[in-house]
């Protein structure tokens, strides 16, 4: 296991785009896709505790699938603690999530965040693109970058800029595109954005603070996450909020068998 390694796994998403098979009663990463009749949130759970404890992994998630998350967690037989379990009070986005994951952690953690609705085969190569990515995370927010196998609509993408170790900064990053803009960005060297994280805490705190002072205050300046929440009045991503805005960030790309 990796010292100071910590996990946060989002999982508090609707799973609007698989209607009608997930739905917000029962969304999609609390359903099974495979053989092995484990879920998507499931799955995430198994691939966190191949890097970690299970007392270092946190859940992100709404407070109407704390059932589903709990459950779930009971049934792979994991010693996650319930504790370790955050339950919004109402969906603000990735960015107000993560804060509120990372609210209990040390300083000097490093985080790796994960939605809980990613399906990747390769987990050991991912493990390993994990691994050699925590030293340049205590100086950088890190996104893995997926390498595109086809001019994919409904991604984001990233653009690469100069080489840092064994990752690049990041030039732009885009929205999904129509599918000729699509095809011109993997010409030229664009990856899709996972939304999968890799940083130290204190970075992505410095960061913040600068960028979205009004969330830093909310979360430093509140004893409950209810507080913290009621301060906040937009939903903001983490790639709009956080990583388009700052100047320390770094794309890892990854030939994941990723969906």
């Amino acid at each position: 296991m990796d010292s100071n390694l910590n996990v946060i796994i989002l999982a508090g998403g609707s799973g609007s785009r698989l209607w009608p098979l997930s739905r917000t009663q029962y969304p999609k990463q609390f359903l099974s896709f495979t053989k092995d009749n484990q879920s998507l949130f499931q799955k995430s759970v198994q691939r966190a505790l191949k890097l970690v404890k299970p007392n270092e992994i946190t859940i992100v998630s709404s407070v109407e699938y704390k059932f589903f998350v709990q459950s779930q967690i009971d049934n792979l037989k994991t010693n996650i603690p319930y504790k370790n379990v955050i339950t919004e009070p109402h969906a603000l986005n990735t960015l107000p999530a993560i804060t509120a994951g990372l609210s209990s952690l040390s300083s000097k953690s490093t985080v790796l965040v994960m939605p809980s609705d990613h399906l990747i085969e390769n987990e050991g190569y991912f493990i390993e693109k994990v691994r050699e990515s925590i030293e340049l995370s205590q100086s950088h927010l890190i996104t893995f970058g997926i390498r595109p196998n086809k001019p994919h609509t409904g991604y984001g993408y990233i653009q690469k800029g100069v080489s840092i170790k064994n990752a690049f900064t990041v030039t732009e990053f885009t929205e999904k595109p129509d599918e000729k803009t699509a095809s011109a960005y993997i010409d030229n060297g664009y990856l899709w954005n996972s939304g999968i994280f890799l940083f130290n805490k204190s970075v992505f705190d410095n960061e913040l603070y600068k960028h979205q002072p009004g969330i830093y205050r909310a979360f430093k300046n509140q004893s409950s996450l209810e507080g913290a929440y009621n301060r906040i009045h937009q939903k903001i991503s983490i790639d709009y909020g956080l990583l388009e805005l700052s100047k320390k960030v770094a794309v890892v790309p990854a030939d994941l068998n990723w969906n």
